[in-house]
């Protein structure tokens, strides 16, 4: 019965990977955190960490973040058109 579960669990691993060759995939580690900014105000700071490079980049708002991912999914897409 555990063989045939890890069987099946990793032909799924499989076919996500052949899958992830043909489809765009972006995968981040996201922080996030508050600030004080005023005596009753708050405000998000952010950064993402490619798991694949280490590279951080650091976000002062979310609104910088949601527009850096906005800019990468939307590269992503096009690349993945480019190359079929």
């Amino acid at each position: 019965m555990f063989s045939r579960l890890i069987t099946k669990v990793l032909e799924m691993d499989k076919k996500e990977a052949r899958n992830r060759k043909t489809e765009p995939y972006l995968s981040y580690l996201l922080r996030l955190w508050s600030v004080q900014v005023e005596e009753k105000e708050y405000s998000w700071r952010g950064s993402i960490e490619d798991p694949k490079t280490g590279k951080r980049i650091g976000f002062a708002n979310l609104d910088e973040l949601f527009a850096f991912l906005q800019m990468q999914t939307i590269a992503a897409a096009k690349e993945a058109r480019m190359n079929q």
